[in-house]
């Protein structure tokens, strides 16, 4: 009985402590379970989506249409599966949008509608019903979602009317980029949609491009396969699926979730499961003196250990609790701003099973229990003379003394609380960097994407548009630059590789990475500073890499880097791209203006223009933004939270010595100045620790995240993310200081003479 009646009698002398370890532990499980369900959830509906709808292996266009008889003679042969793929696309001007929304959103959009395929990149229908009659229309469901259109309402395209029966997603646009080359997408500017084979029939010709999507069979000779169709049709561009952002990007992200899941979440969780490990056990071991009185008492080391194992138990149930209930109704909104800018919304279920649940719940009670327990049995195996003495047995009465010092006694007494008590000193420090180095590293991200934002889109070049043609010229142009292009695979990388050849362009400035002009001389090859980045190779080494189509391959050296962080591009002379494209001297498949040129749809496989990168760039920091807010939010609370631990810890393992200078005569504001105030000098280099490691963090996380993002970000920081989290740090332990302070009112002489043997 006398055990029992201290857990209420500790809970309530310790409130504050039990809540912040509550909180903290809330916070790491509603974070891994939103993670977690996130990557679970997706990817085993993308396996099962992927699967039943058939997504190419590759997609690829021709000089020359394959017709089905060829087709069916290819598929024999080279045991691939081959479907024609066509589209056209509908620029759609939308003035009434904002009403009908009721948020600011472009009032121009572009919509793809597709003819029906059978085999390959077959449609699912999400929502409604599948369209019958040749005036229904199915769209993707974020586009929907955001123009605010559901189904019934009526859409009107190439000026025929569409009734909106459903919603519909493709395996190979879940990721609706305009261009496979863009660097990022808005779902509300373009979106797909599924007609009727009838209703696609009656679209004229010139609207429509037409593209070849392939399945490779187990006995398939891939290399055979796009040889031959390079010698009979010449292949203009292949995308492997692995190459292909559209499908790659929903990929990506479930990679990046399991990294999260696996690795970075994990570390934070421990950080916070230490953190809180660190305190309990250090306020047991303060405890030493009532352990030796209940020693005295009878009670045996495993039924005290027992005891105190409770006392982790308390927090880390009522955490577990907080957090599992509060991460289901959290989850779904978290995973919504994770995949919102980057996938189509598909009916998956996030929720976590129940064994997961248990599994995520009893870590941190586990944790906390054996700390506990682990911290009693250490300090059990003192004697029990020693513990009621409060010396542990270990004479330690010459550490720090500084006897022969002739400092003044409130310096040497600040000094032995400082140093002599290292350990404490460095949770304390460990405390600020937990939740700082994550703060850190969210404003850097921001600050980097900004500055991205602000450069990329110059860096590219003055043009305003860029056509990438359907067919080989060689006939002059005087309202445009020519250029020859081809894409290549680099060895090791899943990311094509644009190869740009050209003599002269006025819409292009290059400039290496120390912002000197170069010249595009024959013989001459530069890359770009993100290829650079993306293929691991800089000026002076060797490049190898292969042509998509024939296989065959090719090596270089690199002059010099380009500084354009957005594109990954090999730059050669018009000549060289001549003949690495085994094409006749002065051929071009792009150009290069200006101004709009006109030119039909039919003549160009797609249309990059300026502004639509710039909108592109944009809509890559407001999608990672959101993320990062979610854990700027989390980061806060972290820091609050261990600011307030490590403060009342403070106060708590000082209670005796503050007790004591109040029978020496000291007023409270001297107590405060020569106990509490000596720990100012932690904060900012907790401060340090936090700035740097959340950088180091952040530059780590944009390296390894190139091919995520499709592009290199630079890591660039601003002052005020790291003002801001002074502010915070500062203002956290202010307020706990105020807060706690009247611990110190409190402290009781009598503690001295009870407690105190230094």
């Amino acid at each position: 009985m006398t055990l029992n009646k201290r857990y209420i009698r500790n809970i309530k002398q310790n409130l504050s402590f039990y809540i912040c370890v509550m909180l903290l532990t809330a916070v790491a499980i509603i974070l891994y379970v939103a993670c977690s369900g996130a990557s679970r959830g997706e990817g085993d509906y993308l396996d099962k989506f992927f699967e039943e709808n058939h997504v190419e292996d590759a997609q690829f266009a021709t000089y020359q249409s394959i017709d089905k008889d060829a087709q069916q003679t290819l598929s024999e042969k080279y045991d691939v599966t081959i479907e024609e793929q066509s589209y056209a696309d509908f620029d759609v001007d939308d003035p009434d949008c904002d009403v009908r929304v009721g948020s600011d959103i472009a009032e121009e959009y572009t919509i793809r509608v597709f003819d029906p395929t059978e085999k390959i990149d077959t449609y699912e229908v999400l929502d409604g019903n599948d369209v019958q009659a040749e005036d229904e229309i199915l769209l993707t469901p974020r586009m929907m979602s955001l123009r605010g259109f559901e189904i019934g309402d009526t859409i009107e395209l190439g000026g025929k009317r569409y009734t909106i029966v459903g919603s519909m997603a493709r395996p190979d646009y879940l990721s609706p980029y305009i261009n496979n080359s863009d660097n990022m997408f808005q779902f509300d500017v373009f979106g797909c949609a599924i007609v009727s084979k009838t209703a696609y029939e009656e679209i004229e010709p010139a609207k429509k491009n037409t593209y070849y999507s392939v399945i490779y069979g187990e006995n398939s000779d891939e290399k055979a396969f796009r040889k031959a169709v390079h010698e009979d049709y010449y292949i203009l561009s292949y995308i492997a699926a692995t190459s292909n952002m559209r499908i790659r990007t929903s990929r990506n992200e479930i990679k990046t979730l399991d990294m999260y899941t696996g690795m970075i979440l994990p570390v934070m969780v421990l950080f916070i499961v230490l953190l809180i490990a660190i305190v309990l056990g250090r306020k047991i071991k303060s405890e030493a003196k009532q352990i030796g009185v209940l020693s005295a008492l009878g009670y045996g080391k495993g039924r005290l250990a027992l005891h105190y194992g409770i006392f982790g138990l308390i927090p880390g149930v009522g955490g577990a609790l907080l957090g599992s209930l509060s991460a289901i109704p959290l989850r779904d909104a978290m995973i919504e701003m994770m995949f919102g800018n980057k996938i189509e919304k598909l009916p998956v279920d996030y929720s976590s099973s129940i064994q997961q649940m248990i599994y995520v719940c009893l870590i941190p009670v586990v944790a906390y229990v054996l700390v506990a327990m682990l911290a009693a049995l250490r300090v059990l195996r003192l004697k029990t003379v020693d513990l009621l003495h409060g010396n542990g047995g270990v004479k330690r009465h010459n550490r720090m003394r500084m006897a022969k010092s002739k400092l003044k006694f409130t310096t040497k007494f600040k000094l032995r609380a400082l140093i002599g008590n290292w350990s404490r000193s460095l949770v304390v420090i460990f405390g600020v960097a937990v939740g700082g180095i994550l703060m850190i590293f969210c404003y850097a991200c921001v600050d980097s994407l900004e500055n991205f934002c602000d450069k990329s889109v110059h860096e590219v070049g003055s043009y305003e548009y860029e056509y990438f043609l359907t067919d080989i010229r060689t006939e002059p142009v005087t309202d445009a630059t020519p250029i020859m292009i081809g894409n290549f695979g680099v060895e090791g990388s899943e990311t094509n590789m644009l190869y740009m050849g050209m003599d002269n362009n006025p819409y292009m400035e290059l400039k290496n990475t120390q912002g000197e002009e170069l010249t595009l001389m024959k013989g001459k090859h530069y890359i770009s500073a993100m290829a650079s980045m993306l293929y691991n190779v800089t000026k002076g080494e060797t490049l190898r890499f292969y042509n998509l189509a024939t296989m065959e391959e090719y090596s270089v050296t690199i002059d010099d880097v380009i500084q354009n962080d957005c594109q990954s591009i090999l730059y050669g002379n018009w000549a060289d791209a001549c003949a690495f494209m085994d094409v006749p001297e002065g051929s071009y498949n792009a150009l290069m203006s200006d101004k709009k040129l006109d030119l039909e749809e039919s003549e160009y496989l797609s249309c990059l223009s300026k502004q639509a990168l710039s909108d592109q760039i944009n809509e890559i920091t407001v999608s990672m933004k959101q993320l990062i807010n979610i854990s700027l939010v989390f980061a806060a609370v972290i820091i609050v939270i261990s600011i307030y631990l490590m403060v009342n810890m403070l106060i708590n393992e000082n209670a005796s010595s503050i007790s004591m200078l109040k029978v020496l005569g000291y007023e409270d504001k001297e107590i405060n100045r020569m106990i509490i105030h000596i720990y100012h000098i932690l904060i900012p280099i907790g401060f340090v620790m936090s700035a740097v490691g959340g950088v180091v963090l952040c530059r780590m996380n944009f390296e390894a995240s190139v091919s995520a993002y499709n592009t290199y970000i630079e890591t660039v920081y601003k002052p005020q993310g790291f003002i801001i989290f002074a502010v915070l740090l500062v203002a956290s332990y202010v307020v706990s200081l105020l807060l706690l302070g009247r611990k110190v009112k409190r402290a009781d002489m009598i503690e001295s003479l009870k407690d105190n043997r230094e």
